[in-house]
């Protein structure tokens, strides 16, 4: 897809951001060492999700002079999953990445995701295979995951991972219409759409400021309730607009 200048972007890079200020300055020298190294075209939208601290600010200080960069703002908090889908509105890339803004997400892995989606599959997940976590949440999110994959019969080790890559196709017109987490995304784009979908290993770097503002089905409970809401919904729930 072309930008305003007429130029075909390849890549876009969704990234949500809530009350992440501390995290902003090293988020954007690796988001931009990162993608320059590509030498294609590319954007990052940063979306913030009704920060009440210095992010808004501070983001538009690194991106006024960054045509790569733009921002998207949400006066009220509207959730990751609501940032997700505003992000996929706009980005016009050929390939899509999404991924957490609290640095726990490497940039340096969106290389390794983007080659699995020129390897053929239509979707790429980050797996999170060294966890960076407490051992309880570790334990919950093994429990987390082995549920998902038993309620929706896809092999996905690490579904709560925000970091992933995407064909433009499979997620144009999707909508959470208010009710799901992103992490849902794989199974109701499967329901759809027959894709492709393979796992790319990647960091889990520890978090160095702040704590945790989204939760990934952080606990069996959680992961139960909300896979069962969606496998006994109809799937017209997230057809296009």
């Amino acid at each position: 897809m072309k930008n305003n200048m007429g130029e075909e972007i390849s890549y876009s890079v969704i990234v949500p951001l809530y009350n992440e200020e501390d995290t902003v300055p090293s988020l954007y020298s690796g988001l931009k060492q990162v993608m320059d190294g590509a030498r294609e075209k590319y954007e990052v939208i940063f979306i913030d999700d009704g920060s009440k601290d210095s992010t808004l600010i501070k983001l538009k200080e690194l991106c006024k002079a960054d045509k790569n960069m733009r921002i998207i703002q949400f006066d009220v908090n509207r959730g990751q999953g609501k940032a997700m889908e505003e992000g996929f509105r706009n980005a016009q890339g050929s390939i899509i990445i999404s991924m957490d803004g609290d640095m726990q997400n490497d940039p340096r892995d969106i290389p390794s995701l983007i080659l699995g989606i020129k390897q053929g599959f239509d979707l790429a997940c980050g797996w999170r295979y060294k966890r960076g976590d407490s051992f309880v949440k570790r334990i919950k999110s093994k429990i987390g995951n082995y549920l998902q994959r038993k309620i929706t019969g896809l092999n996905i080790h690490d579904i709560g991972c925000a970091m992933r890559a995407y064909k433009r196709e499979i997620v144009e017109g999707l909508t959470f219409q208010g009710r799901y987490d992103h992490s849902l995304l794989p199974y109701v784009i499967s329901k759809t759409k027959k894709i492709k979908i393979t796992e790319i290993r990647i960091r889990d770097n520890y978090r160095k400021f702040g704590e945790t503002k989204y939760g990934h089905l952080s606990t069996a409970i959680g992961t139960i309730y909300d896979y069962i809401k969606l496998v006994l919904l109809s799937s017209k729930d997230f057809g296009k607009r």
